[in-house]
């Protein structure tokens, strides 16, 4: 078994004009270049690394008062990539596939095109990364954020990976981008652990 770590750094945009209260913030893509959420497993030559772009959801922000409320955030795990398709398909089926059903991981499942079956015990019992949000508060006088300068975010919540559910507690650097005050910035969070079968 290897540890598995995810590492966050998110982009969030609201729709219409900022107001008081608490409003849905959206996901949305990265600069080129940067990922929203990599996945981390170390082995005995180095660390494997595949990151995503694409996270679906939404969160409830209050910008006056940064509290966080309730909200679920996803990654489908076809949205996790590196420079190598193969590496791909293995942490699919690591991250994917039900163990007591597949016959991975006493056997690699993937085949020719780096692809899954799609129906049977090989094929992909989960299919996404997720954190459900349960709240969130701000460490620092959240009025320093429409000053010009960030603030450190508490988030509360849970991971679940490959059916199993960890508890998350994400501390975040938020920051509003002076050219659109209806995005903002979280960047900086490094998840709990987990136990995966090695792919490689």
């Amino acid at each position: 078994m290897a540890p598995l770590a995810v590492t966050v750094a998110l982009l969030l945009l609201t729709a219409g004009a900022a107001g008081t209260g608490p409003r849905p913030y959206r996901i949305v893509e990265p600069p080129p270049g940067t990922t929203a959420i990599e996945v981390a497993v170390p082995y005995s030559f180095g660390t494997h690394r595949n990151a995503a772009s694409v996270v679906q959801g939404e969160v409830l922000l209050d910008r006056e008062k940064l509290v966080v409320e309730p909200g679920q955030l996803r990654v489908p795990l076809a949205a996790l990539r590196s420079d190598d398709p193969k590496r791909d398909c293995h942490l699919r089926e690591a991250l994917g596939l039900d163990y007591a059903r597949s016959r991975f991981p006493a056997e690699h499942v993937c085949n020719d095109e780096n692809g899954l079956p799609g129906s049977g015990g090989d094929s992909l019992a989960f299919r996404d990364i997720r954190l459900d949000v349960t709240g969130g508060r701000p460490l620092e006088d959240p009025t320093l954020l429409e000053q010009g300068r960030e603030v450190r975010l508490e988030i509360a919540g849970r991971w679940v990976i490959h059916g199993v559910t960890r508890p998350a507690l994400l501390r975040l650097t938020v920051s509003v981008d002076p050219r659109d005050p209806q995005c903002c910035g979280c960047a900086g969070a490094r998840s709990s652990v987990f136990m995966i079968s090695a792919w490689w």
